[in-house]
């Protein structure tokens, strides 16, 4: 089938494949266990079972084996569908962790399609050098008492950019989030640069903009682990902010491996401009973020199209998120993204350049 009008082939299936080793004995267990409990949670997900092979075909006296069973999603757009599911229903992570752990020795899940896709080169910007801050950046995000009107928004970003020059703020840019995939609606991401040594004025932000407001959070990235940038223009673009909280057992290898497979990811498409992964040096939320991954793209609608779709997402860096993926590092993430004309990131990690 040609993709040349659906490049990413959305509406194609994607294969689901679970490769099991087998503690000695245990086989049918595993079996019953599949049978009884995981196909009906697959099956209300749209998940659906193709076919488990066992090896070797019988099972030997004091010895494990292997047991692979393929799945299938009809396609991305199911794929996609299911993984809020995926992340919130405790008899998933029940299954995973506690009924089938002790069952087994080792376990790999893969995500892929029966056939090859097109190569896809890559195309977004490669790492640049060490980034040069002049200064600490922080990150607030802002709750507006009241909602704000689409009308009334300009005046609350126009009062935001009005802040540089004062209490040790050298710049400062913002947005309201835009649409639903984001994290709370109605919030204010503020992305701060100051001065070294100058407190967080927090109160001054308060009482500048148009209406009252609450802190909601706020995060310091530290010096970015890689960024890239690049001159593509962004005259609708948008700056999305990921934060993300890694597993508290998670040791330094997983973590590395999964950083590294982000700043691969960062490169992989035309529609970004610029891209940053820090970890987070503090923070004063509910959660205690790990890294913060910071995305510039030059169109809003790459965000749920080829960013959501391109088979590097679903196939590689997914599974180091999802609770279902053997290789998961990152429990916990949130979204923000607010529309932007000009790049955010470039002049706060490159000494001031643009």
């Amino acid at each position: 089938m040609s993709h040349d009008n659906d490049p990413f082939a959305v509406h194609e299936p994607v294969t689901v494949i679970d490769q099991l080793r087998v503690r000695p004995g245990q086989r049918r267990a595993v079996l019953d266990l599949f049978e009884q409990v995981y196909k009906p949670l697959a099956a209300e997900r749209g998940l659906e079972w193709l076919h488990t092979h066992c090896a070797p075909p019988f099972e030997r006296e004091g010895a494990g084996g292997d047991i692979h069973i393929h799945w299938r999603y009809p396609s991305l757009g199911a794929l996609w569908g299911a993984r809020g599911v995926e992340e919130t229903d405790p008899r998933l992570a029940s299954f995973w962790r506690i009924q089938l752990a002790p069952l087994i020795e080792s376990r790999t899940r893969q995500l892929g399609r029966p056939a090859p896709l097109r190569a896809f080169p890559v195309a977004g910007p490669e790492p640049a050098g060490p980034a040069r801050i002049p200064g600490r950046r922080e990150i607030l995000f802002l709750r507006p008492r009241v909602a704000v009107p689409a009308a009334d928004q300009p005046r609350w970003l126009a009062a935001l950019d009005g802040l540089v020059g004062q209490q040790g703020i050298r710049a400062c840019r913002g947005g309201f989030n835009a649409g639903g995939y984001t994290g709370r609606e109605g919030e204010i991401s503020c992305d701060l640069l100051l001065a070294e040594g100058a407190a967080l004025p927090v109160s001054l932000i308060e009482n500048s903009l148009p209406g009252p407001v609450a802190v909601d959070e706020v995060v310091t990235p530290a010096v970015p682990v890689a960024w890239g940038r690049s001159s593509r223009p962004l005259g609708n673009g948008v700056k999305r902010t990921i934060l993300l909280k890694t597993r508290d057992d998670a040791g330094p290898d997983a973590i590395a491996t999964m950083e590294q497979v982000l700043v691969e990811w960062a490169r992989q498409l035309p529609e970004m401009a610029s891209w940053s992964l820090s970890r987070v040096s503090a923070g004063n939320g509910p959660i205690a973020w790990s890294h913060c991954y910071e995305q510039e793209f030059t169109e809003a609608s790459a965000v749920l199209g080829s960013y959501l779709n391109h088979p590097f997402h679903w196939a590689v860096v997914d599974r180091y998120f999802h609770p279902e993926g053997h290789e998961q590092t990152a429990d916990a993430f949130f979204h923000s993204i607010y529309p932007i004309t000009a790049s955010v990131l470039a002049p706060m990690l490159a000494g001031g350049e643009g």
